[in-house]
């Protein structure tokens, strides 16, 4: 009579839910740290992808801009000043704090931020300029080098 009364009652003990509960902690614990973590190096990515990106549009824009100029000169390291066929304004690219900016008759715009280094140097024998651009945030950054022909110097 006691074996067919102990095969009837349905249902957990108290030790069997605690036991489960535990696991279930762990497994959601072990799901969350996952997620995070995958969080955290989808975001840390993107800002490595935002650097870079920002560094090659300077660059390009840098090259764009200056490939024609009629006129270049390098006052800073970090500054060049030049002008363009048949347009009577002056142009200016600097960094600015952590910004590559475009002076245009006193109207600032910017190009690129993130931006830790930007450096030029000119060889006016050769008409040629080079130029130095590095960004990110801390240890992170991306730095590129590279040098072009100025055509109508």
């Amino acid at each position: 009579m006691i074996s067919t009364l102990q095969h009837q009652r349905k249902g957990f003990t108290l030790l069997e839910c605690v036991i489960v509960m535990a696991i279930m902690s762990l497994i959601f614990v072990a799901a969350y740290s996952l997620f995070f973590f995958g969080v955290r190096a989808y975001e840390t990515g993107r800002e490595n992808v935002d650097v870079q990106q920002n560094v090659r549009i300077a660059a390009d824009f840098i090259f764009r801009e200056v490939r024609y100029a009629q006129t270049l000169v390098v006052p800073s390291p970090t500054e060049i000043r030049f002008t363009l066929p048949e347009d009577d304004n002056g142009y200016a690219i600097k960094l600015k704090g952590e910004e590559i900016v475009l002076f245009t008759n006193f109207v600032e715009n910017k190009i690129a931020y993130q931006i830790k280094d930007l450096q030029f140097t000119f060889c006016a024998q050769r008409g040629m300029l080079g130029y130095y651009i590095s960004g990110g945030q801390g240890d992170d950054y991306y730095a590129l080098r590279g040098s072009f022909q100025v055509r109508n110097l």
